[in-house]
């Protein structure tokens, strides 16, 4: 039996051929649609397959025609792989006539071969179609088969990103993972020693007072409360790492006044300072461990900055079409306007000018922004220095 020659341009076939990662992928189910549609067209058997070295791969096939055949007819006698090919009748035509996988199969008498070009103008595959009558396309037959092999190479390059896309989303996942368990566990780490010298600092304090002079308490203090300082932002961190634990996706049955009863005695607000809720006995789906986290913080942070003497924290809730919304309004301060967008970053806080000290290291809202994000909403802040602020966000339902 005869094999037939490769092409010259086999090699640089066989390149672009590999680039799609397609060989040894399972048949595909548009891929039935395209072949079903050749064979419509031209009224015969039909593969879309491509083929390296050894093997003949196919997509999916109308007819089940031999390897052997279509080896025999994609690489034709002194074709290049990027030639269309159609052949009327097989019996007809010198070059085919004698092939001994033609006259083994002698059901085949119409074949047409249209390459399947990439975008750099190089053929990876072809379209076939083999037919058991002699036949004549028209110019239209034609162009409909062109046609349909363009469409067929757009949907390798579709498959093709899909999977470079879905490739790059599993090392992310595991880029952001690594990174996660190195801030926890480096946070985790730098906890022990911090304890010790804040203990140790304090012990000095306490009972070593009278035997330092003044200069030399002042380091002391100046050395515990750095130590602290340091403390809160380790803490900071582990908390924003578990953040991203907190599944949103884990809906429950939430009473709105039963969570914000909640939340308050969380809080654990002080005399002066009143939370109220604008919310009727309303149940909605959400993630209830999320949706807390970020009452609490949203409450907390209103609570850390409150500089008047009768605060008031006013919580309001909306039910919309298509998403739960909620407000965190406060009576505060208030967020200078080239500070309300990097509030919401991490290790940020606003830069308020009232006497007390501002208490935190800038994470609650981080996370605040985070779970948000996670529950396929977005929060926004308005505020007015001197007048306070409305933190406003949206889930998902």
């Amino acid at each position: 039996m005869k094999v037939a020659r490769l092409p010259v341009n086999e090699q640089e076939r066989l390149k672009s051929l590999n680039e799609f990662f397609l060989l040894d992928s399972l048949p595909d189910g548009d891929f039935i649609n395209f072949t079903k549609l050749a064979s419509e067209i031209c009224g015969g058997d039909t593969n879309c397959g491509l083929v390296d070295i050894d093997r003949h791969w196919s997509k999916f096939a109308v007819g089940t025609p031999s390897s052997t055949l279509l080896n025999d007819l994609v690489f034709g006698p002194g074709s290049s792989n990027k030639d269309l090919i159609i052949v009327p009748d097989t019996k007809s035509e010198s070059d085919y006539a004698g092939k001994d996988s033609v006259i083994e199969n002698p059901g085949v008498r119409f074949f047409a071969r249209i390459p399947l070009f990439t975008e750099q103008k190089k053929v990876i595959g072809a379209l076939c179609i083999l037919g058991v009558k002699p036949l004549n396309l028209c110019d239209e037959q034609v162009l409909a088969l062109k046609t349909l092999a363009t469409q067929v190479v757009r949907h390798l390059y579709l498959l093709k990103k899909i999977s470079d896309l879905n490739q790059l989303q599993i090392e992310q996942k595991s880029a952001y993972a690594d990174l996660e368990k190195f801030s926890f566990v480096a946070s985790h780490d730098l906890r022990s020693p911090l304890n010790n010298i804040i203990s140790l600092t304090q012990i000095l304090k306490e009972d070593f007072a009278e035997q330092l002079n003044e200069e030399g308490r002042d380091y002391i203090n100046f050395l515990n409360n750095a130590a602290n300082q340091l403390a809160d932002l380790v803490s900071g961190i582990l908390e924003y790492s578990r953040s991203s634990q907190i599944l949103v996706d884990n809906k429950e049955e939430i009473i709105m006044p039963e969570l914000i009863g909640e939340v308050k005695k969380l809080l654990n607000a002080p005399d002066h300072i009143l939370v109220k809720y604008d919310v009727n006995d309303h149940k909605i789906r959400a993630s209830k461990i999320a949706l807390k986290q970020i009452l609490l913080n949203l409450c907390d942070n209103a609570i850390k900055h409150n500089d008047k003497a009768e605060g008031l924290i006013n919580v309001r809730f909306e039910d919309g079409p298509r998403f739960y919304t909620f407000e965190v309004a406060d009576n505060g301060p208030g967020i200078p306007k080239q500070d309300q967008k990097r509030v919401f970053e991490l290790f940020e806080r606003a830069n308020n000018n009232h006497s007390r000290a501002i208490e935190g290291i800038g994470v609650g809202l981080s996370i605040v922004k985070r779970l948000v994000e996670k529950s396929g909403g977005e929060i926004r802040v308005v505020s007015e220095p001197g007048k306070g602020t409305s933190f406003i966000f949206t889930i998902q339902k």
